[in-house]
């Protein structure tokens, strides 16, 4: 009973826990030449940016100076004699974003630390909120369709088949054949029978009195 009672929780403490976020990407700008492709890139809160280099010169990506995230990937670029830390060409920087909002950079050595897009090989990473993803319950029944299901009503114990008769609690015999159901009482046709009986006898009484 104690192992059910803690499965039991385990399961109910799974089922209270809030749904996880969308898992966090990274998303590439290249830099083809004195430019970032794409200039403009949207992204989620947690995503990763990550620019390559893929041309034969040195740069750099550096947040503007009214940047929100401050960011920067070569702080001795273009450097001296002693080396420098530029993004060479065939390599790349990241940064994860980890705030909401618009964020400039640009290429020191090529580049100028304006606004977007009045700028030399620059560019700007627009971060959004992530939304959490949410799973619908499933019944594992299927959903109806059209319009609320209509239950007919039974036949009444009182209909009867055509050319049949029911006698009803008065003791009255209803016909339910096609002259519309009519009823004819048991005691109007025993009269008509006695009537006619009678009439046939008074007919031979006065014929045998002629005789």
């Amino acid at each position: 009973m104690r192992i059910a009672r803690l499965v039991a929780a385990a399961g109910l403490t799974v089922l209270l826990l809030p749904p996880a976020p969308a898992s966090a990407a990274t998303r590439t700008v290249d830099i083809p030449g004195n430019y970032f492709s794409p200039p403009t890139i949207r992204v989620h809160v947690g995503d990763t940016v990550r620019w390559f280099n893929d041309t034969g010169t040195n740069h750099t990506v550096t947040a503007n100076f009214d940047s929100a995230e401050p960011f920067n990937s070569s702080a001795n670029c273009p450097g001296g004699l002693l080396g420098n830390d530029c993004i060479k060409p065939g390599r790349s920087f990241s940064h994860t974003f980890d705030a909401r909002g618009t964020f400039t950079y640009h290429c020191k050595r090529h580049g100028d630390d304006v606004s977007f897009p009045n700028c030399r090989m620059c560019g700007r990473v627009v971060v959004l909120r992530r939304s959490s993803s949410t799973v619908q319950p499933t019944t594992g029944e299927p959903t109806p369709t059209g319009g609320p299901t209509t239950i007919s009503p039974s036949p009444s114990p009182s209909s009867s088949t055509p050319g049949t008769g029911i006698v009803s609690p008065t003791g009255t015999f209803k016909a339910s054949g096609p002259d519309g159901g009519r009823s004819t009482p048991t005691l109007a046709i025993a009269t008509i029978g006695v009537a006619l009986l009678a009439g046939s006898g008074f007919l031979v009484y006065r014929t045998m009195i002629r005789r």
